[in-house]
């Protein structure tokens, strides 16, 4: 399933040529900047929005490795964008929120919020609820519960951190970044790795460092160690 995901990042904005035409030809995305925020909006494929958000951050920082990936951002919209977006009147989504309109399915989402005198929603939300009456956007967005999961991922991800065997002490190393995780049932392992090869095809590495598993249902914290299992050998 493809979904589509807008990620405020640091490191890198929409004036760097290098990192824009990067990212637009390796990664499908975008870098823009809207209300002093640089952002980054993906078009990313998997079998859930988890997945598939963690794993173009993945391939965007292996693809611009100074960029920063923070969070996602939340989306929030309110009457006039809503208006906007479905090409109807303000009048008509007013309607909608108060259930003088298209109340014969599910209510209007709650609002997430205000914004001054004005309440604000979640876009992903009120697109879900505009699906029945075929009123949605083509693009597919992360829940409120995946969003909180991808969050979390991106802020407690720990670095796995290489220890050079002695033997290798003389190697020049090359180092590459990327982001997993490890579906277990009821449970997710989020790994970030750091991966270096020596300059010795025939030497190897041994990783030490940390790992974090969230449950699902509850998204909340397990410490657990990742140990060295076995040398990383080039052939």
């Amino acid at each position: 399933m493809e979904y589509e995901f807008t990620f405020i990042v640091a490191g890198v904005d929409v004036d760097d040529e290098s990192a824009t035409e990067a990212l637009r030809d390796h990664v499908n995305a975008m870098l823009l900047r809207a209300g002093g925020l640089d952002l980054m909006t993906v078009l990313a494929e998997g079998e859930n929005a988890v997945q598939a958000a963690l794993d173009c951050v993945s391939t965007a920082k292996a693809t611009v490795p100074q960029l920063r990936v923070l969070r996602l951002d939340r989306d929030l919209v309110g009457i006039s964008e809503i208006a906007d977006r479905t090409e109807r009147s303000r009048q008509n989504v007013a309607q909608w929120i108060s259930g003088e309109r298209k109340s014969n399915g599910t209510p209007f989402p709650a609002a997430e919020g205000t914004a001054g005198r004005s309440n604000v929603w979640l876009w992903t939300e009120v697109n879900e609820w505009l699906r029945q009456y075929d009123l949605a956007d083509e693009a597919q967005h992360p829940t409120r519960a995946e969003m909180t999961e991808i969050d979390f991922a991106l802020t407690n991800l720990a670095p796995l951190t290489p220890r050079w065997p002695e033997e290798v002490g003389h190697a020049v190393p090359v180092c590459t970044e990327s982001l997993h995780t490890v579906d277990m049932g009821s449970d997710l392992m989020l790994l970030e790795m750091r991966i270096q090869a020596t300059s010795d095809p025939t030497r190897s590495l041994r990783f030490e460092g940390s790992a974090h598993v969230v449950s699902k249902p509850t998204a909340r914290p397990v410490p657990s160690e990742f140990k060295p299992l076995r040398p990383l050998v080039r052939k």
